[in-house]
Parts: C-alpha cells; structure tokens; sequence
C-alpha cells in the first residue's frame, strides 16, 4: 500500500515557477558509499546538504518541493515503524530537504519518482514497471511493464522511459507505447530528460560500452529514431528550466558536473568540483537573476517589490564575480515561534569579508507583510537562523547582521543586510498560535481492510505526525492504513504549524474492521 501526500494541497499553484522558466540551483548526487544528496548553484561551489541517502530525485514543476527515491539504512525497523535498512521508498520534502514524508512505504523496491505539472500524481518505478498514484486519493495504476526511470513532459501528456537500451514514450496513462530511438544496440543507459519545450528529449548512449558514453538529442515527434543528434560526450544529462543549457556528468577520468549549450560548445564546470557526481534536476524558480559583475557592482531581481511580485532583492558585491539570486515561495522551517511571510531567497556571490561584507537588500511588499508588523519587528535568517542588528556602522559585526530597517511608501519594508557569505535567506515574522488539526470523520465500523484516512490543518504548510495502533511516524494526507487486522484500531494526527507550534489537542478516531 502506498502512502501518498497532497501536493495539490500542499504545493503552491504550480504557475508561480513551470518550465521553462527561471534557472535555480541543480540536485545532485555523488556517486559514493550512502552519499547525501546535495544542491548548487551554476557557477558557484557552495553546496547544501538537502538529504541524506543514495538514490534519484526531481524537483516539483514549481521549485518548491523534491520527491526522490532514497537507499536509506534508518531506526525502528524491527517494530515496524520504519522501512527496513537497505530499501528503497520514496519521499517528498520542501526543496531545502525540510519537511520530509514518506510518499510510499510498501517495502518494495520504488525508486525515480517525478512529478506531474499539474501536481497531483507521481509515477515512479517499483520492481521493473511505471506505476502512477493520484496524490488527491491515493489511487495506484500500473502503467506499463518493463519501465526505467519514468518521467513526465512539461506539459504532462507523455512519459519519456528506459526500457532494453532504448528511449520509450508513452502518453500519460500508459497507452500509445512507441520506441523512440530504435537504436537495436543496447546504448541507452536509463537517463533521459525532456527540453523545456517538450519537443526534444535529451539522453545518454553508451553502445555496449565500446566508446564512452555520448549525450544525445532526438525529437519527441520521430517514429522511426530519425533525427538523433550527438551532442558531445558526457552522460546523465538535464536540460535547464530556461532551455538553454545542459547539466552533466563529464567521462571518466573526469567525473565532475558541467554545462554546455544544447549543441555542444561552452562547456563550463558547473561549480562544485566534486568527482563522480551526477546531476538529478535543475530547479524552477519564479523569480531570478544571474550576471558576472564588477567590484562593487549590483545585481537585482527588480527595483521594486509589487502586490504581483511581492519579494525582490539586491546583492551589491565588493569582489568581482558571479552573482545568483532566486526567490521561490517559501519551503523552509523557520526557527521555532516564526512563521515566514512567504518567500525565500537563495543568493550566491564571491566571498566577501567582515570589513568589506556584501549588501543584500531584502524587498517586501506591504501584502506581503502580516497585519501589525513593520521593518522594526520583522526579522531575517540566514539558512534558519536568525540575524541579529548590527554593531558596527559599515562592517558585518556580528556576522551576518541586519543593518537597515527602513519602512518605505503604502506599507512597503526594506531590510538590509550586511554577510560575508552568501546563502539562502528569509524574513519572518514571530507566530505563538497553536494550529488547529482537522480529521475527516472516519466509520466507527468498517469491512474494508484497508483505509484513506484524511486530514488537514488550519494554517498552510503545517506538518503532520500520524499514530496508528501506537506506531507513530510523519505522515501526509491521506493516510493509507496498509492492510488491517481484524478488530479495534486506533487513529490520531497532530499538526505542527511553519513556526513550530504544535497543537496540543490530537484529533482522534477510534474504528473496527469487522467481517462482511
């Protein structure tokens, strides 16, 4: 039995970031023992530590959530609580790696999970096929044998698939099977992506490993393998949101990441030099900025923050160098007793110093900003801490530190911040009110053996922890029991909101399986 989470519940509308779309930072995965998975900007050799196991993830259509399949040795498998060390299931989390659920915990190995469009269905593989689950019900169908790594199109209407060294399509509910490359030379090595467009599907050959392996294009539309194209050598390669470039692994013996165009020329290190590494998914994001500038030049995402785009930023660098910005909505966890005005900002520059710090200026506009609060009591953190005032008049002291609060015309709030590092950032604001848990009214006598249990909360973005017959685990909505016993069960589900109130009332239900 599947358990799933409502994304369409859970995910902003995915309009706010859908291919193609804005470049944000790449996932990606060192091919070592029980490596975490990790993400970075182009161009920048920072890294964040966004989970922690072996396997393959993908962003949401919007930038901000990750589903990922994970090798995870974890506590509590002998009483059940857990999967057991060695499995694969598959998890959702908010695109920082906070929040993580399961999204399956059959005990079956289920792996390369991606996300619809139209976030409320994942296809993923499980023992050799594509199945698909509806995230609104928890409805599972098997959609086609013999499948690897399964992956939708931008537009969600066709599956692009791996199957005996060649790339299949599918359409979306697993009819219309077609082989795509028809190479009849075993080439295919499971790592296929779609162009932004939908129109081209990217992949990587490796005939019977006589050469090394090569990235290729074919159109979406061939029926005959017609129209393949070599792009360069490389292998697992991802296009980026805005079409223009392509994330990959180099040959051996240089297996760090790069970029190139989609023809081939400008290859470019991505920026962490880190062997054996392989790129999953490059991020949407709905509002970003990227440019190489001068000493003491700036880059922003607008002048001004509006009621349309209410969060923009400034970086202004003493050091010469690229400068990245990305605002997402937020998908963080704020430090305990704050809860975020709604968006986040991931910004990457060249180091700077204490004495000679970057200049982030943080926008936000006034329907941004909760009623009562202004730029004296909102606050700012860095990577979920939070940022004292500054000391000094010019230097980071202590650093990083908020260094101007200025509140500008019709409500509007400037915050200015004084760091030597760049990082991910948000403003919050403080939140002492418990959420409140809502559970759908579950029969107190039932013959199925097996239940959709749903809940919800008050507050948007709480989180949840579910405890069936006393075993308790993080849970999304709905719940699938698995199979019941015969007899008395238990139920309750507590909510904890972004800040990390919690509330102090479980909502319970208390039901029994009885024969036919």
């Amino acid at each position: 039995m599947v358990g799933t989470v409502a994304l369409a519940l859970v995910m902003p509308a995915v309009a706010s970031a859908t291919f193609p779309g804005e470049n944000g930072r790449v996932l990606f995965i060192t091919d070592n023992a029980n490596p975490p998975f990790l993400s970075a900007f182009p161009g920048s050799t920072e890294t964040v530590e966004v989970a922690e196991g072996y396997g393959v993830g993908e962003y949401s259509p919007d930038g901000t959530k990750m589903v990922y399949g994970l090798e995870r040795h974890v506590a509590g498998c002998n009483n059940g609580e857990d999967p057991c060390p060695g499995r694969h299931e598959i998890y959702i989390a908010n695109a920082d790696g906070s929040g993580e659920a399961f999204l399956t915990y059959t005990g079956e190995f289920e792996a390369d999970p991606s996300i619809h469009p139209s976030g409320n269905r994942v296809v993923f593989y499980r023992d050799n096929d594509a199945y698909e689950v509806n995230l609104t019900n928890g409805n599972e169908t098997r959609l086609v044998r013999n499948a690897e790594r399964p992956r939708y199109s931008p537009d969600g209407s066709q599956i692009v698939f791996g199957r005996d060294g060649d790339v299949f399509l599918m359409d979306a509910d697993g009819s219309n099977v077609r082989n795509l490359t028809q190479s009849m030379d075993d080439s295919y090595s499971g790592n296929a992506s779609w162009a932004p467009d939908g129109e081209t599907v990217f992949y990587d050959s490796d005939p019977d490993g006589v050469v090394k392996s090569q990235i290729k294009s074919i159109p979406a539309s061939s029926t005959d393998g017609s129209g393949d194209l070599t792009i360069g050598p490389g292998a697992y390669p991802i296009v980026s949101p805005d079409g223009e470039r392509i994330a990959f692994t180099g040959n051996s013996p240089t297996t760090t990441m790069f970029t190139m165009t989609l023809t081939g020329t400008d290859v470019t290190l991505l920026g962490p030099t880190v062997a054996e590494s392989i790129p999953l998914s490059w991020q949407p994001v709905a509002n970003a900025e990227s440019s190489t500038v001068g000493d003491g030049e700036s880059v922003s995402t607008a002048a001004e923050a509006t009621e349309t785009d209410p969060a923009q930023a400034s970086v202004t660098t003493p050091s010469g160098g690229t400068v990245n910005v990305a605002i997402n909505p937020y998908n963080g966890s704020p430090q305990s007793g704050f809860a975020s005005v709604g968006h986040q900002f991931n910004i990457s520059a060249p180091a700077a110093s204490v004495a000679d710090p970057l200049l982030v200026t943080l926008l936000i506009d006034a329907s941004a900003v909760p009623a009562g609060f202004n730029a004296s009591t909102l606050e700012v953190f860095r990577n979920g801490v939070l940022v004292a005032d500054c000391t000094d008049p010019t230097q980071a002291v202590p650093d990083p530190c908020v260094g101007d609060r200025t509140d500008l015309v019709d409500g509007d709030v400037s915050l200015g911040v004084r760091t030597s590092q760049a990082s991910i950032w948000d403003v919050a604001a403080v939140d002492d009110t418990d959420p409140k848990t809502n559970l759908k009214k579950v029969p107190k006598e039932t013959t199925k053996r097996s239940l959709a249990i749903k809940f919800s909360s008050n507050e948007d973005g709480a989180s949840f922890n579910c405890t069936l017959d006393g075993k308790k685990r993080a849970c999304v909505s709905p719940y699938l029991t698995g199979k019941l016993s015969r007899g008395k069960h238990t139920f309750s589900v507590v909510s904890t909101d972004a800040a990390g109130n919690k509330d102090d009332t479980p909502a319970k239900a208390k039901f029994e399986v009885v024969k036919k």
